[in-house]
């Protein structure tokens, strides 16, 4: 159509603006790294009362005004209707969860608790160098900057003969078979779900006058 506005991403996909929208290009791509960021740095910061959630919905608002101009390079993963792509997504996500479990339970059978324990040992005295080299930036006396210096070769020496034992640290499973990355995930979305979620709620009742207790409510520092 004639006057049609039509964008070009930095990934190569086109985009047409709705012919009643009016929101610009730049606040499309703005929306779009929104959007496609990890969700855990978008979650991370529970003291932006609101805000986080008011960005995404800004961000959605925005994507909803522009649809694809033409298909993207390479054409689209999932095609035919809605219900059928949506089959293909879901029959697509069964077959990696069973592949990962697969994965998963073969771990679990080689798992090695001596080189699991190397790892940690290895990883603690990685931390304490690290520690020891903060400490040798600006060491309080002589006396204390000797005992870093003998520290850090302790700790970097031991670290260097695990490592050989450990190799790659991420690809050492657990006693479940699961690896270290997973792991970190796991654990980053169970402190937001957990610790970061629900005091956001509380505090919104607080703020509304629903405070558990007699008396007035207290506003959280």
């Amino acid at each position: 159509m004639p006057g049609d506005l039509i964008v070009t991403a930095p990934n190569g996909v086109r985009w047409k603006r709705d012919p009643r929208a009016t929101s610009t290009p730049a606040e499309l791509f703005a929306a779009i790294d929104l959007l496609t960021t990890d969700w855990h740095k978008r979650q991370w910061n529970w003291w932006r009362r609101g805000q986080i959630e008011a960005e995404e919905g800004k961000a959605r608002a925005v994507l909803h005004e522009w649809d694809h101009a033409e298909p993207p390079p390479g054409g689209y993963r999932y095609g035919g209707s809605p219900e059928e792509a949506r089959a293909a997504m879901e029959a697509e996500w069964d077959a990696q969860q069973a592949e990962r479990e697969r994965a998963r339970l073969t771990r679990q059978q080689r798992f090695d608790e001596e080189r699991s324990n190397a790892r940690i040992t290895m990883l603690q005295n990685q931390a304490n160098a690290g520690f020891m080299r903060h400490v040798l930036a600006h060491p309080a006396t002589a006396a204390q900057r000797a005992k870093a210096e003998e520290k850090l070769a302790k700790h970097e020496q031991e670290a260097a003969r695990l490592a050989a034992q450990v190799g790659e640290p991420d690809e050492v499973p657990d006693r479940r078979g699961d690896l270290p990355p997973d792991r970190r995930t796991w654990h980053l979305s169970s402190l937001i779900t957990f610790r970061c979620r629900p005091p956001r709620a509380w505090d919104q009742r607080f703020a509304s006058g629903m405070g558990p207790g007699p008396g007035p409510v207290q506003r959280w520092p």
